[in-house]
């Protein structure tokens, strides 16, 4: 009876225990994400105008709607929207509506060359050139417009610049160890196609190119999307209208000329978006319209092509180019149906790719202050500008007339040029008022004049079209942005001569920078100034003095100019007809230390009047900071990575760090600098470059530096490292270019006043930091304290 009982009780306990709901885990209760899909094509001008336009496009939608897919999280369009030159803004509103059943956010419009003449990145639609991520952080986007991409495009600077852009981009997505697909959209592709040969387009491709396959390399999931090619076979070779490549494909790339292409091993996937207007197609490869859908899993990317017949292949059969007698390039007749799964990869070496250009400080010069014009609409009769060509180095065209011949002994008449490296900024300076051109408005056109007369065009019988100077000019038509303009007169155009000089052509003009003479030099050592001013105007500056300092005064170095109030941090003038430049003076506060005076300085490069004195008296001083030889303390050489480390263990004492071990495999322990940096690392103060490198020789930069001071206040030190809401970059132009792990970092550091702005409204923060600056900026911190 009494094992009955027992029995009964644990049937009961059992069948009570039945009624409480299961516990379940945490990945039971989550639903299951939802993929995201986005959707791209290319070239929307439809031979018939925007209706029919928009007709080729529903007809693909609707045999994708067959296949499942009704509805994308993104949308991407590679480029040209009229097939006539004259509205862009039409023809992406018509596209909008073709597809806003399917997809009606995250709109991405790459500008094309087919583009009306009043449609830039920005308007009409067109997105703007750069970072176009959406804000799920699901997919990156950037874009290579047209502006900074061209077709035709011979302007290496140009296309460095591009680069460089990309890689700023790409060296954030490694720092956050980005392991998303990244589509990098471009309306021109990259590799090697008949218009290379025949029209230039793509060269220089190397420069963009290198940076995508390095970084997809170090593991980032690289989409490259172009258009473009979709007249006359230029792709046939490759698989015509559906031309798809991925990693360890082979694929030919322009470098610098016309005639060099190399061929290079992929690293990242490429392909077209889908050409949605039309395909001429001569060869016999495929010429249908298409469009791409890329469905992104936690792991992987769907990529397919879709027709209006339903499913296509990515890349079909390439034949052989016979347009224009091109068969030196062999078909890839390889086949790639849809779909196709790209894995994605975590990334692997979060090295930065190397700056393609140095990030300097930028420094103000002196002398004649001229601006870069951006737009026709800033040009102003009679005024007064530098026309520049717009390669590198660049050349000044001059207002005198000369004869060059060639090998052969063809000669052409036209402009000398003057080579130079000063002109490409936005801010130029130098003595160049004799070497200008007076602009005169005549309707709508314009006269190009100086002294001797005005630019003529014109056919000659044995120099082809010259360009002299005569009492009656031609009138040109000035069309362009900053990157760059063109003068054309009827049917002929301002071209660079390879002689050396600028002459008249009938096809093809020359890009030129315009620079406009705004004034003069403005520069205040110790203090914020504008890049200069126009005679006449009201100019103020502002001091800065540093941690530990008070102002004393503005003194008048150069410039016949009377400061409204010289003890004022906040002063003005008015602006003579001459260079101006003024020095902030600074004095100890008192009760803040031993004063600078009674220091016997042993440094032969460390002037007294310099904003950098009394920070290197401190630091020397306080032995944080050592000479690099006999009488040199070096204030202007870049700092290292292992430099900062080494002050900061310096300044806690140089504690033992014998029982530490750091994962970097580039820190030897015989080097002076492995003690500090294990010090560093097992505090937090560092994490690396990768999850093994240290890079202890590397430059480091201002907002690396940021960042380690950051941690060691936060880590080391306990200080409060919160900003309140007054805090903020808004101010300086380039805080986009502030890396995501630096911002919180760079905003404590700018708030507090350590680390301020280059100038008043640039921060710089990726180029490299002086041994002048660190000592400056460690003597705010210490003092701050």
């Amino acid at each position: 009876m009494k094992n009955n009982r027992i029995i009964a009780l644990l049937l009961l306990i059992a069948t009570l225990l039945s009624l409480i709901p299961t516990a379940v885990t945490a990945e039971e209760a989550l639903p299951e994400k939802s993929p995201t899909v986005v959707l791209a094509c290319s070239d929307f001008q439809a031979d018939a105008g925007n209706e029919a336009g928009k007709a080729n496009v529903k007809k693909i939608l609707a045999a994708m709607a067959k296949e499942g897919f009704t509805s994308a999280d993104g949308f991407l369009c590679c480029g040209d929207y009229d097939i006539d030159y004259d509205d862009t803004k039409g023809g992406i509103k018509a596209l909008t509506e073709a597809v806003k059943d399917v997809v009606s956010e995250n709109m991405v419009f790459v500008q094309g060359n087919h583009d009306s003449a009043n449609s830039k990145a920005g308007t009409n639609g067109l997105s703007v050139s750069g970072n176009n991520d959406p804000e799920s952080g699901e997919y990156g986007v950037f874009v290579l417009n047209e502006e900074i991409y061209m077709q035709y495009n011979d302007n290496e600077g140009t296309i460095k610049r591009t680069a460089q852009k990309l890689i700023n981009y790409l060296n954030e997505k490694l720092a956050q160890g980005y392991d998303r697909p990244i589509f990098v959209t471009s309306h021109l592709p990259l590799h090697y196609s008949m218009r290379c040969h025949n029209e230039g387009d793509a060269r220089h491709a190397s420069y963009i190119f290198d940076v995508l396959n390095e970084a997809g390399a170090k593991g980032l999931n690289i989409i490259f999307l172009f258009g473009h090619d979709h007249s006359n076979g230029w792709d046939d070779y490759i698989g015509g209208a559906s031309v798809y490549l991925e990693k360890g494909d082979k694929i030919l790339i322009p470098q610098h000329s016309k005639t060099k292409f190399n061929e290079e091993t992929l690293n990242f996937t490429y392909m077209n978006a889908g050409y949605v207007g039309y395909y001429r197609n001569v060869n016999g490869a495929d010429s249908a319209l298409t469009m791409t859908t890329y469905t992104i899993t936690e792991d992987s990317v769907e990529i397919a092509r879709y027709s209006k017949e339903g499913v296509h292949n990515l890349k079909s059969a390439g034949v052989t180019n016979s347009y224009r007698d091109e068969t030196a390039y062999p078909a890839n007749t390889e086949v790639y149906p849809s779909p196709r799964t790209l894995t994605l990869t975590e990334v692997t070496d979060r090295t930065p790719i190397a700056d393609l250009i140095p990030n300097t400080v930028e420094v103000k010069g002196t002398g004649q202050w001229l601006v870069r014009v951006t737009s026709v609409d800033e040009l102003t009769d009679g005024g007064k500008y530098m026309i520049v060509h717009s390669g590198e180095p660049y050349a000044v065209m001059l207002p005198n007339v000369v004869s060059k011949s060639d090998s052969s002994g063809n000669a052409r008449v036209g402009f000398d040029l003057e080579t130079t490296n000063k002109f490409g900024a936005d801010n130029v300076y130098g003595d160049w008022e004799d070497k200008a051109w007076t602009l005169t408005k005549s309707g709508d056109k314009w006269l190009v004049g100086s002294d001797g007369g005005y630019v003529k065009l014109a056919y000659t019988e044995d120099t082809a079209v010259a360009a002299t100077l005569e009492a009656e000019g031609s009138l040109f038509s000035i069309k362009g942005s900053e990157d760059a303009f063109t003068f054309v007169s009827d049917f002929l155009v301002l071209n660079y001569n390879a002689r050396g000089l600028i002459s008249g052509f009938s096809a093809k003009p020359a890009p030129f920078y315009i620079y406009r003479f705004a004034g003069y030099s403005v520069n205040a050592d110790g203090g914020d100034a504008p890049w200069g001013a126009a005679v006449g105007d009201t100019v103020t500056v502002a001091a800065t003095p540093p941690a530990g300092y008070s102002f004393n005064g503005w003194k008048v170095l150069s410039g016949d100019v009377t400061i409204s109030d010289a003890a004022s941090e906040s002063a003005t003038f008015i602006m003579p007809a001459e260079p101006v430049r003024l020095k902030a003076d600074y004095v100890l506060k008192v009760g803040t230390g031993t004063t600078p005076d009674t220091w016997e300085n042993p440094f032969n490069d460390v002037e007294k009047d310099e904003w950098y004195y009394s920070a290197v008296h401190y630091a020397t001083d306080n032995e944080l900071m050592n000479g690099t030889g006999i009488g040199v303390f070096a204030p202007n050489v870049n700092v290292s990575r292992a430099m900062i480390v080494t002050v900061l263990y310096r300044l806690e004492g140089s504690p033992d760090v014998s029982d530490v071990k750091t994962p970097f495999t580039d820190v030897e322990a015989k080097e002076w600098y492995a003690d500090a940096i294990a010090w560093a690392y097992k505090n937090g103060v560092v994490n690396g470059t990768s999850p093994t490198t240290f890079a202890p020789t590397g430059n480091l930069t201002r907002e690396q530096f940021a960042t380690i001071l950051y941690r060691y206040a936060d880590e080391v030190k306990g200080r409060d490292v919160s900003v309140d809401g007054t805090a903020s970059l808004d101010k300086y132009s380039d805080r986009d270019e502030v890396s995501g792990y630096a911002y919180d970092a760079l905003l404590w550091t700018n708030y507090n006043g350590f680390i301020g702005g280059v100038s008043a409204t640039k921060l710089s923060p990726k180029s490299g930091a002086t041994r002048a600056q660190m000592a400056t900026i460690l003597y705010r911190f210490i003092t701050a304290e």
